[in-house]
């Protein structure tokens, strides 16, 4: 990332938000994706926020329920960009029924995909969905973390969901990473890629 420093708790200084830089192109003018949280956000380890291998990634400690804001902001004069459409997956929800399970609520979309099977959830309608984790890893197999986000193996997809938003500039969504006030001292990790 070009700016890390998500709620303000680093490891860069400067604007509180995690900026990847020239993720694409609109009009011949290359745009940034700006994530920032719009409720308090906490971390055990910040040096998991950022990227991922091939993908997005925010550290955030289990037992929270976190607000995020993901904006295209243009790389020059940093205005919001509005795109005629764009797809943006979520990967690796998972966590199973315990306290630490992981939810994605996600609001004003214009369609969603899940693997099929699916591990998740899905609970609401077409405002303030949720996608929460209903199998454990343990029971999963030992299909890991997947690494491309192009390649996944089935387990891997029924662990993701992918959005179509059209004419949008911006995402808000929130990540609960269990159940708020169950914390414990290490993080779960909300994992993302987009075209």
């Amino acid at each position: 990332p070009f700016q890390n420093n998500l709620g303000g708790l680093g490891p860069d200084s400067g604007p509180r938000e995690l900026r990847y830089q020239g993720v694409g192109q609109f009009e011949g003018a290359p745009f940034d994706l700006v994530v920032t949280n719009t409720s308090r956000y906490t971390v055990f380890n910040t040096a998991y926020t950022g990227c991922g291998g091939s993908f997005g990634q925010v550290a955030q400690q289990a037992g929270w329920d976190t607000g995020y804001l993901l904006e295209l902001r243009d790389s020059a004069s940093d205005a919001l960009v509005t795109v005629p459409g764009f797809y943006l997956s979520f990967f690796d929800i998972d966590g199973g029924n315990g306290l630490y399970a992981e939810e994605l609520v996600m609001d004003r979309y214009e369609q969603y995909v899940v693997g099929d099977p699916t591990y998740l959830s899905i609970l609401g309608g077409s405002s303030d969905i949720r996608f929460r984790s209903c199998k454990s890893t343990a029971n999963c197999g030992s299909y890991g973390n997947p690494s491309n986000p192009v390649h996944l193996s089935i387990e891997q997809k029924a662990s993701s969901v992918t959005f179509y938003f059209k004419g949008k500039s911006s995402v808000s969504l929130r990540y609960v990473t269990g159940h708020p006030g169950n914390t414990k001292d290490s993080d779960r990790f909300l994992q993302f890629a987009g075209t």
